[in-house]
């Protein structure tokens, strides 16, 4: 259920030893364990990640090793925890994962659902990063499945929403 890298490691330790949990991870640092450093910096760094992230975050490392079967697998396990209890950003992020997968397979049909359903879960101004890569391997899916006009449009709405921040990045 999460990651908990803090002063409190040892009794965390105990606790989950004790009670049988085998759903809590205790990652630590040797200062951390022996309580050397500073505490509040420790129970700053704790990292959540709720169930089903692990496996929406797996999919995507096993398809770069051109395991997409399994890729597949690991990102619709991952989806189907996420889409009972996930935030909006780690769904969205599982499906543009999985419509590489498709596209990496040249199952554009699929590609285009699963990348169509992550635009609608993600922020025009706030998810700005995520929605360009979904918007792109959109453009590919479209391409791919025919729709080469649509492709193409897409891409220059990509390029013109961009032109502000590159604007941007030269006076910066």
């Amino acid at each position: 259920d999460a990651i908990y890298p803090c002063g409190r490691c040892r009794q965390m330790i105990h606790e989950a030893a004790s009670l049988g949990r085998r759903d809590i991870i205790v990652v630590a640092s040797v200062s951390c364990i022996y309580g050397m450093g500073n505490p509040t910096e420790y129970e700053n760094s704790i990292i959540r990640i709720h169930q089903g992230q692990v496996l929406a975050r797996l999919g995507p490392l096993v398809g770069r090793m051109g395991r997409l079967d399994e890729a597949e697998s690991h990102l619709r396990a991952g989806l189907s925890c996420l889409d009972e209890g996930g935030d909006r950003r780690s769904r969205a992020n599982a499906r543009v994962n999985l419509g590489y997968v498709h596209i990496e397979r040249g199952d554009y049909g699929a590609a285009v659902s699963c990348l169509e359903q992550a635009l609608a879960l993600l922020d025009v101004e706030r998810d700005r990063m995520w929605r360009t890569t979904a918007e792109s391997n959109l453009a590919i899916a479209w391409a791919g499945s025919g729709r080469v006009d649509d492709a193409l449009r897409l891409i220059d709405e990509i390029d013109r929403a961009d032109e502000p921040r590159s604007e941007e990045r030269r006076v910066g």
